[in-house]
Order: C-alpha cells, then structure tokens, then sequence
C-alpha cells in the first residue's frame, strides 16, 4: 500500500477527542519517516530542524503542536493548534494546515478552501470537527480525512492537492 502512517507517527499524532481540554504547551519532537532529519519545537525555542549529525537545517521562532518533516528536511506541515476541533465562532480565513520550505510559510489551507459546505462539520459540546491529518507519505503527500470522511491528499512541495 502506498499510503500508510508508521506506528511511530499513529502514535505521536495528537487527537482532541470531544472537547477535552488541551495538554499546556511542551517541547515536542518527530523524526522524519526515514529518520534522517529531527523537529523539536519548544514553546521558549521556537521550532527547529536539525539533521541527524546535529546539523541546523532552518529555525522557526513559534512553537507548533502538530507537524510533520519531510524526508528531505526541507518541507514541514504544520496544522491547527486546536487539532481537529475549530471554534465555533471561527472565521473561513483559520488556517487548518500551512505548508513550511525551509522555515518559510509558502501556502495556507484554510478551513473555507477545505471545508467546502459548513455542513460538513461535525457539532461537538463546544466545538467543530473538521477532520484529521494522519500523517505523510514516503513520497511527500500529506494525508486528511475531512469530517464527513473523504480523504485528501496534499503535495507537501507545492501546498496543492493531489487528485487520486
């Protein structure tokens, strides 16, 4: 099968399940798929990528939740601090996921771009379910299911969707 998410990455992909509260800002750190680069992204630091040898490859100064690194360490994706769950008063332009070349943004999904009827959202006690990012492909393809369950994929180097 092509796409499949390693155990590694089922197991460090955050989910907000109903409206728990979310666990207070850490230093979090991914491996890419073929172990090759390290994120570590700490609320002080800011976020960094570094080669396996300790090399810095680029330096964000924001702390970021969810991400995932590329098996080149040059692209990163980050998504919604809030994970799957979005306010219910938010606004079309919330960024769901943002596509990262070298600690530089390049595009941005937002939830009107991905979520294209409202309907699709998923009533919680106090929020919205969008979706879930789960994970990336060896080929640079960022996997989301959305919340009525149809299943994107995104070009992490180009920030476009994928047609499959």
């Amino acid at each position: 099968m092509k796409y499949f998410v390693t155990l590694f990455f089922a197991l460090s992909t955050i989910t907000a399940y109903a409206d728990t509260p979310l666990e207070p800002p850490t230093v979090l750190r991914k491996e890419s798929i073929n172990k090759e680069f390290i994120v570590t992204s700490d609320p002080k630091e800011g976020t960094v990528a570094t080669s396996r040898d300790g090399k810095i490859i680029w330096h964000i100064p924001s702390w970021f939740r969810s991400f995932y690194i590329a098996n080149d360490g040059e692209y990163f994706v980050t998504y919604y601090s809030g994970l799957n769950l979005i306010p219910r008063d938010y606004q079309d332009s919330l960024p769901l996921f943002t596509f990262w070349k070298n600690g530089k943004i390049f595009k941005t999904v937002s939830v009107k771009e991905f979520v294209t009827r409202k309907s699709i959202l998923v009533t919680t006690a106090s929020h919205y379910y969008w979706g879930t990012v789960e994970g990336v492909s060896d080929d640079r393809e960022l996997r989301v299911r959305r919340a009525d369950d149809v299943v994107f994929f995104y070009d992490i180097r180009t920030g476009r969707e994928v047609k499959k």
